[in-house]
């Protein structure tokens, strides 16, 4: 068993750097750093197998971000593959119903995620989520364009 890589990473001293700010920023997403601690491990020499034991992740996953990190840089560290299988389209359908709702709210009411959720029968959770991406805040309300509406929830 050979403690030295076959193929060593080499990096650059702005790839080690942006590297070691991730790992060490606490913003920084756990999927990212697990990656660069990865990457970090290999290009001070260790092999596959001891950066497997030193942190503590299988052997085949320290390869793919080996493989992806020598063909998409530093860059593929912080995108993740498409996944297999049809696309999910229950958020496409559900922005299109939820916003078609929000059209048809009066200036100055205001809409609960619960109550968008029983008018257009879906999940509230997955209303809660579009609301989310769309950038809406989850206590939905329409302002009056003439004057601020009492902001309490409307029974329609």
């Amino acid at each position: 068993m050979s403690v030295t890589p076959k193929v060593p990473i080499v990096l650059s001293e702005y790839q080690r750097d942006q590297l070691i700010r991730w790992v060490s920023s606490p913003g920084t997403p756990a999927r990212v750093v697990r990656r660069s601690r990865i990457i970090l491990q290999l290009a001070s020499g260790y092999s596959v197998h001891r950066a497997s034991q030193v942190l503590n992740i299988s052997e085949p996953t320290i390869r793919l971000w080996r493989d992806r990190f020598r063909f998409g840089g530093i860059e593929a560290l912080t995108t993740d593959a498409p996944r297999p299988g049809r696309p999910r389209r229950a958020r496409d359908q559900a922005r299109e119903l939820i916003a078609q709702r929000l059209a048809a709210v009066p200036p100055g009411t205001s809409l609960s995620v619960r109550a968008l959720a029983r008018d257009t029968g879906l999940g509230r959770h997955l209303v809660q989520q579009v609301l989310l991406d769309m950038g809406v805040s989850p206590n939905v309300s329409k302002a009056s364009p003439t004057a601020g509406g009492d902001g309490g929830p409307s029974r329609s």
